[in-house]
């Protein structure tokens, strides 16, 4: 490194983004620091959107969006085993995004020729089968 590059590292006037320009090494360093934080980020949000419904407290069955009275195939709990959930009868349409429970052994999914996606963006509803 010659005597002008150490001059321009060393001075007291340059910024960071002027000091990495003049050193590789740094560059390198900082780019490695970027990649681990933004997997860090990613880990964390991917396990926490992932993770089960957080239940505490006592279980307010007035806050329930269903009342299980009007369910002719059974109900089912959540996750918390506070409110009542509908299960779908045989040919019925259900709700596949928010894991709605079929009867018997059937399960609930998109009809034929249509995808998830078309599922997702609301072109179809998903039916047991």
């Amino acid at each position: 490194m010659g005597m002008q590059t150490k001059n321009i590292l060393f001075s007291n006037k340059l910024t960071w983004c002027e000091v990495l320009k003049y050193n590789p090494f740094r560059q390198r360093i900082v780019m490695k620091l970027i990649c681990v934080v933004l997997l860090l980020t990613l880990l964390v949000y991917g396990a926490t959107s992932t993770s089960p419904m957080h239940c505490e407290g006592p279980c307010e069955k007035h806050s329930c969006p269903v009342d299980g009275s009007n369910c002719p195939c059974g109900t089912y709990k959540d996750e918390c085993g506070c409110c009542d959930f509908c299960i779908a009868c045989s040919g019925q349409k259900c709700n596949l995004l928010s894991g709605q429970r079929c009867e018997g052994k059937q399960v609930c999914r998109p009809p034929l020729g249509a995808s998830f996606v078309d599922v997702q963006t609301g072109k179809v509803s998903s039916v047991c089968q």
